[in-house]
């Protein structure tokens, strides 16, 4: 009997685990920035970012909206992270870019007042995965939450009849939960059997932001609350002469921390836009992937997550030929990992206290980033006073994930690890707006 609860509780587990790499959420934002022009520009937004793109970066941007504008683009970014020289394996992004902006036809004194702002990524070889290792492998926390569907739905409002260049925006970011329950048994042929059912539930986290334009300076700040993708599966096993406890699959498969950006940018000429700012990510707050699978069972170690701030700039050139406006782009982003050294910790009781002698390796890699980001945009305007104009948009990127050794090997090796990466990445945008 003992075999066949060992064979049940085998396939409890492999439908569980099957359901945690395939159904969880994350945000590829977050890692790369939304949109071509922002994505060019370090990563930057919140002070100048317009249209679709505001969606993400400051719902304020939405309140300068004055047109219908339309956006359809492509997004990749190729992961090449290195453990002792040996190349890892991270899915690559792969997504589509829709982005909608419209003015709210109000009239009298709400005339020009509200615009609303859509935006959406689509990965284009999975709807959404996500992996949530145990902690002795090795993880790239950090950078593997890059293949889901993302939204956000914003509404920018102007406040110019009560302070001048004042803008207000508000915004949702979608996310989902995995929740269901896997049965398993004997039937009345003794043969196993087990059924799953599952449901997806939604997240919504706000995002709020305000900027201020005056003459040549704009300044801008933008909220993030927390975007998380939780897993709760229960395992019942019954029909056996021996009764199992229920067990259940909990992980946290994709966490975004609350963060804030405060970003300024400033125009020294009608062709040239500076831009400087700084995101902090609160994710101390992060209590790591895993839960317990029973109510006595140990927790795994603190990932004692630390909070981080990245600095950001961007640099913009304009220049009109005609009815065509082009721009030339670039910026610089330096985003430090929160993750402490790979290293051998502690075990921790089901109340979260430490476990005297019971230690296990926890093997977050992620390393310091530099972006190094630039790009190109041309907008053509038709003839007439109203006339529709098209706008197309490039952003290169290449990220170099740092040098870092770590305090413990791989699994099975003997000297400490080092760990590296690179990560290129290209947007391309086409809009029209009339």
């Amino acid at each position: 009997m003992s075999t066949h609860r060992s064979t049940l509780f085998s396939l409890a587990c492999g439908a569980a685990l099957t359901g945690v790499a395939s159904s969880a959420a994350a945000s590829p934002q977050d890692l790369f920035g939304y949109g071509a022009r922002t994505e060019a520009m370090g990563l930057t937004g919140s002070s100048y970012a317009q249209g679709y793109e505001a969606t993400y970066s400051n719902p304020a941007g939405l309140a300068t909206v004055d047109e219908n504008q339309f956006t359809v683009g492509f997004s990749f970014h190729d992961f090449h992270v290195y453990v002792d020289d040996v190349e890892q394996r991270l899915p690559n992004s792969r997504g589509l870019v829709f982005g909608i902006a419209l003015p709210i036809p109000f009239g009298g004194k709400l005339e020009d007042v509200f615009a609303f702002g859509a935006g959406f990524f689509t990965p284009t070889n999975v709807v959404m995965q996500a992996e949530a290792s145990y902690p002795e492998r090795i993880n790239w926390l950090v950078l593997s939450r890059s293949q889901v569907v993302a939204l956000q739905l914003s509404l920018g409002v102007s406040l110019d009849r009560v302070v001048p260049g004042l803008r207000f925006g508000f915004g949702i970011s979608g996310s989902a939960n995995t929740v269901g329950k896997i049965e398993a048994g004997l039937n009345a042929a003794a043969q196993f059997v087990s059924r799953t059912e599952t449901q997806l539930t939604s997240n919504f986290a706000p995002i709020i932001g305000v900027r201020y334009e005056r003459d040549r300076f704009a300044l801008g700040a933008t909220f993030h609350a927390v975007v998380e993708s939780r897993i709760d599966m229960s395992i019942v096993v019954s029909d056996l002469p021996v009764v199992l406890p229920t067990l259940t699959l909990n992980a946290l498969a994709q966490y975004d921390p609350a963060s804030l950006v405060v970003e300024g940018s400033y125009l020294p000429n009608e062709h040239l836009r500076l831009v400087a700012g700084l995101r902090y990510r609160r994710w101390s707050a992060y209590e790591g992937q895993r839960t317990k699978t029973s109510v006595g069972s140990n927790l795994p170690p603190d990932p004692d997550f630390r909070d981080t701030v990245s600095p950001r700039v961007g640099v913009e050139w304009t220049h009109p030929v005609d009815r065509t406006t082009l721009a030339v782009r670039g910026g610089y982003a330096f985003d430090p990992t929160p993750a402490p050294e790979a290293s051998t910790r502690q075990v921790r009781t089901a109340f979260g206290f430490p476990v005297d002698g019971a230690f296990q390796d926890v093997r977050f890699v992620d390393g310091h980033r530099h972006i190094l980001s630039s790009g190109f945009g041309a907008s053509y305007r038709m003839e007439g006073e109203d006339a529709m104009h098209f706008d197309v948009d490039l952003a290169a990127t290449l990220q170099v994930v740092q040098r870092r050794e770590h305090e413990i090997p791989t699994e099975g090796g003997t000297d400490p690890m080092v760990s590296r990466g690179l990560i290129p990445g290209a947007t391309v945008t086409l809009g029209v707006a009339w």
